[in-house]
């Protein structure tokens, strides 16, 4: 029986390893490394990716079961796009193989590294090793910097941080013959602890190899060096840099000088001596040729400096010194971060002809009650700090655990104050908002969804007021705790921020929080206690309430009412005390650059996928852009699509374009013959939105050529009867025994008096004709045919669409019932920035001013060449990726990607001042081009590299989209107000509208 078993694992092995060995193996390889030097890491794949267009992914085991991705790529359009962590980069050239550079290779990047390709499985996963080379003696190099100050790098012939062995570096003098120990380090808790001289600092980052820089200007001739680390019987080799005689006298000013210099230097070598022949037996001095020293005789021997302290001191300047530049009107302004609100929606991928579509699952209700009432305060709190001119920041959807969490490896061992420190235990929600003022001190508000209508029965207002009782005390505590950790954020800084919290109930009036808090004095007192009010003060009086706010319908219109009743609020919260001051600018900094710097990071749950939160308005204007540029469809729109004979009705931008495409192409895949119907002016909607279906056809050469399906294109104008009759002989004329007759019809309202009755006629002729047809009006629908309204923009934020409204472009469908939506979009957008045409003294206008205006604001706070919200370790080059993928593996996070020309464009309601105004993006160094043809049949040609203008009358003929749209108004608004409509939203981001 045992022989039979033995014999029966043995062939199931044979045929486990010819299963194997049928498939090619996936390899790589990487050549061994100096320390702090580049490789190059080669994948050899079993097919060219090139062609088959597989994702892939390179692992780097640096700890047993732990891979981490340091480079992930997949294909998107046909076209290469990847995700690499800093000090990997690839050239995106692909085929069998692919080279990696691992850029300054430390031990932390050795180890095991595998290729992974999708559809692979682990059995043909080779591996291959990345290791140091190791020098047989330890060795340095030194070299000096224009200020004389001086680099050392050490190179240790074994890996001091993995064996935890003590190192020191020592230091002669000119003639070599005293040696100095200036560094000397130990190990605890798997970090190294060191005794530094004053004048060095040192890299943390260690392993076979250690830099350590000079902190100030030295003067002597020569320079002579060695490092050594316990356990190297090795001979240590030095290291030395002689300055020329000349940069050192170029220094001396006079001989007295020197020679007075040269006095004092002797006396201070005489007293040194003499404290060290005191010392005796405490020192480490040896006279001629030097020698290491043993691991008992590692002692401290010189004055301790933490560089703890150093690198605290440094991170808080590095700090400091890039928001000065992400925030260039930092102390006289107000800003939000992130200057946009974005909704916690779930989305789910289906695929449809092809194409990833994104659809809104059913919300968490809670979720979009808090949404809903965060943006309804916000909304509020900026046009109040707009209006007021109040410097200070704004800052939301933020987790304690996300402030400081990304310093970078320079500052990873800084000892600021942060929330892992914090002694209370307590387990609260973090707070809403906070707000940083420049004047006034610290403001901490958390916001409760509730609200306090009822159905006027007492047992309703009886559950009301125990939600409301039991929201307050949720509160209390939540503010209690945020206070207690804001004075501990802050305890390093000498003065401390006066701290001031708030309850926000925007859904509930001050007189139902009266009502529910009047029998329960316990509650009152704590609230009292909170937000820091005497005994015999209403301490309810501090909340926001929906008395201070504007109308929750539409929380962005706010009279001067509103105001009044938000800036007594405001006054009455943040003015309780007159003692002064309640913040210093250099407080101000200070908390900015740690709430709002590149070093707290915190992300957002969008579609499914985790983005880096943006903190500037460029990086909100492209977030925003990529996300409302994505193929996004609601549900019911998902359930049209198995609709034969449809109407879209509704204005631009709502999703009807999108949908008949997605429809045409499902027939198409279902063995339809397709006619696609338009207008001469808008056949390029179409030209590109089918290039492809032939993907989609049957490719064997021996069908019937009747039974293929077909795509083709007509132009053609409803408005004339002659050419309706033309096209509906050509149509009935098709034989569709065996194949199914698909049309779709664009825009049939445009003069469309002809097209109710060709469709009644075509439908005649094909008893299963399928047909969808998209129109802004519900008049002349044929008989039998189901007309579905869309009245909800899908291509651009909420903001967008009610300026639309505001500047005369709204239009509404008679009769049409619009639907409220559960499901909030991604985000309400940047708000619109307003610049106004001015004329000069002898009132004329050229549009010169407007121009350079808009220049202004475009250069400094959207298109700024740079990225300044990354963090430490990442500000180099932005990413290329259009949307910022946050890989879970990766410590370091990547910033949104940059704003390009190429995102911006122009629109003007007429060309009289053209010129004028372009001339003026043009000195600022925006590359500026038109979008024109010649006639209507030629296709216009976009500039992919820069500002591009169109006057707004050609949205008839062509449609773009842009992140940034400036609109340039005339005094009077255009004849074609849908034109307009169609120019204001083809905005995806950030609206600038310059207005009379």
């Amino acid at each position: 029986m045992e022989s039979l078993t033995q014999q029966f694992v043995f062939l199931l092995c044979c045929l486990c390893f010819e299963r194997v060995s049928t498939q090619e193996m996936i390899r790589c390889s990487v050549p061994p490394v100096n320390s702090l030097q580049k490789t190059v890491l080669t994948c050899f794949f079993p097919e060219d990716l090139s062609v088959s267009k597989k994702d892939f992914t390179v692992y780097h085991y640096a700890q047993a079961g732990s891979p981490d991705a340091v480079l992930d790529c997949w294909w998107v359009g046909g076209a290469l796009d990847c995700f690499a962590k800093p000090g990997f980069s690839t050239t995106k050239t692909v085929s069998t193989t692919l080279n990696i550079t691992v850029s300054h290779v430390t031990s932390a990047l050795t180890g095991t590294y595998a290729c992974q390709v999708a559809g692979y499985g682990a059995s043909v996963l080779g591996t291959c090793q990345l290791d140091l080379k190791l020098d047989e003696n330890n060795a340095c190099n030194i070299s000096n910097v224009p200020n004389d100050s001086l680099t050392l790098t050490c190179f240790f012939n074994d890996d001091v941080q993995k064996k935890q062995t003590n190192f020191s570096v020592f230091g002669y003098n000119g003639q070599e013959k005293i040696s100095k120990e200036i560094l000397h380090c130990w190990w605890v808790d798997n970090k190294p602890k060191c005794q530094v001289d004053d004048d060095y600092l040192y890299d943390y980052d260690v392993s076979t190899y250690l830099i350590i820089k000079s902190q100030k200007t030295t003067k002597v001739k020569t320079f002579t060096y060695s490092c050594w680390h316990a356990g190297s019987t090795l001979q240590q080799a030095k290291c030395s840099l002689e300055i020329p005689e000349e940069a050192i006298e170029k220094d001396i000013s006079t001989g007295l000088a020197v020679g007075l210099s040269l006095a004092l230097t002797a006396v201070i070598v005489a007293t040194i001596l003499l404290v060290i022949l005191l010392r005796g037996k405490n020192c480490n001095l040896w006279w001629g040729k030097t020698r290491p020293p043993a691991d008992d005789e590692l002692r401290p021997i010189m004055k301790e400096k933490s560089n703890e302290d150093v690198t605290t001191k440094t991170f808080q300047e590095y700090l400091v010194k890039n928001i000065e530049e992400m925030y260039p009107n930092m102390l006289d302004s107000c800003y939000f971060v992130p200057p946009v609100y974005f909704n916690k929606i779930q989305y789910e991928k289906q695929p449809i002809a092809g194409q990833v579509v994104y659809v809104p699952q059913p919300p968490d209700l809670s979720d979009v009650g808090h949404d809903r009432a965060m943006q309804h305060v916000l909304h509020c709190l900026r046009h109040m700090a707009e209006h007021y001119k109040e410097d200070m920041f704004v800052l939301s959807q933020f987790k304690y655990e996300d402030y400081l969490n990304n310093p970078g490896n320079t500052f990873e061992n800084n000892s600021l104050p942060v929330p892992a420190g914090f002694t209370d235990k307590t387990n609260v929600g973090c707070f809403d908002i906070l707000i940083i003022h420049r004047r006034l001190g610290v403001l901490v508000g958390v916001i409760k969804s509730l609200s306090d209508k009822d159905d006027g029965s007492e047992e309703s207002e009886r559950k009301i007021d125990d939600m409301l009782v039991r929201e307050v005390s949720e509160a209390v505590e939540q503010l209690k705790y945020a206070k207690s950790m804001m004075e501990h954020l802050m305890s390093d800084q000498k003065h401390k921020p006066a701290v001031q919290t708030t309850l926000m109930f925007p859904n509930v009036t001050l007189s139902s929080l009266q009502r529910a808090l009047g029998s329960h004095s316990q509650v009152v007192q704590s609230l009292r206690e909170c937000v820091n009010v005497k005994a015999t003060d209403d301490p309810t009086q501090l909340c926001l309430c929906a008395n201070h706010l504007s109308n929750p319908c539409a929380p962005w219109d706010i009279d001067t009412s509103v105001m009044s009743h938000l800036r007594k609020w405001w006054d009455r919260l943040m003015n309780q005390s007159d003692a002064e001051p309640k913040m210093t600018d250099e407080l101000y900094r200070n908390m900015i650059a740690r709430f709002c710097g590149p070093a707290t990071q915190s992300t957002l749950q969008l579609m499914d996928e985790t983005f880096l939160q943006p903190k500037t308005l460029a990086d909100a204007v492209t977030l925003t852009g990529d996300l409302y540029d994505r193929l996004t469809l609601y549900p019911d729109m998902i359930e049209m699509l198995s609709e034969e004979r449809l109407f879209l009705v509704g204005p631009p931008n709502t999703g009807k374009t999108r949908m008949l495409t997605l429809a045409g192409k499902q027939w198409v895949e279902c063995g339809h013959h397709l006619y696609i119907l338009v207008r001469s002016f808008t056949s390029r909607d179409f030209m590109s939105l089918f290039s492809k279906t032939s993907n989609h056809t049957p490719a064997t050469k021996d069908i019937d050529e009747t039974l293929r399906p077909f795509v083709a294109q007509v132009s053609c104008n409803f408005n004339i009867k002659k050419e309706m009759k033309e096209i509906l002989d050509i149509l009935t004329t098709q034989d569709t025994k065996n194949i199914q007759l698909s049309v779709i019809a664009s825009e049939v309202d445009l003069g469309g008096k002809c097209f109710k009755t060709f469709v009644e006629s075509l439908s005649r002729q094909h008893p299963n004709l399928v047909l969808w047809a998209t129109s802004s009006t519900s008049q002349n629908v044929p008989d039998g045919w189901k007309v579905q309204t869309f009245t909800r923009a899908l291509t651009c934020p909420p903001a967008v669409v009610r300026e639309a409204s505001r500047a005369g472009a709204d239009y509404f469908i008679p009769g049409a019932e619009i639907q409220p939506h559960d499901c909030l979009t991604p985000t309400d957008g940047p708000q619109v920035k307003y610049i106004y045409h001015e004329m000069d003294s002898t009132g004329y206008h050229d549009c010169s001013l407007c121009g350079r205006k808009v220049a202004v604001f475009l250069s400094k706070h959207l298109v700024t060449k740079s990225n300044k919200t990354a963090s430490p370790d990442d500000i180099t080059e932005a990413p290329t990726s259009s949307l910022t993928r946050v890989q879970h593996e990766s410590p370091n996070l990547k910033a949104s990607s940059i704003l390009q020309d190429k995102d911006i464009l122009v629109i003007f309601e007429n060309d009289k001042h053209e010129v004028s105004f372009v001339k003026e993006l043009t000195k600022v160094g925006f590359q500026v081009k038109p979008l024109e043809a010649k006639n209507e049949k030629e296709v216009v040609r976009e500039a992919n590299d820069c500002v591009c203008f169109m006057i707004v009358d050609r949205f008839r003929k062509f449609r773009p989209r842009r992140k940034i749209v400036v609109y340039v108004e005339r005094p009077s608004p255009p004849e074609n107000v849908s034109n307009k409509w169609r120019g204001i939203t083809c905005c995806t981001a950030q609206l600038i509208v310059v207005r009379w």
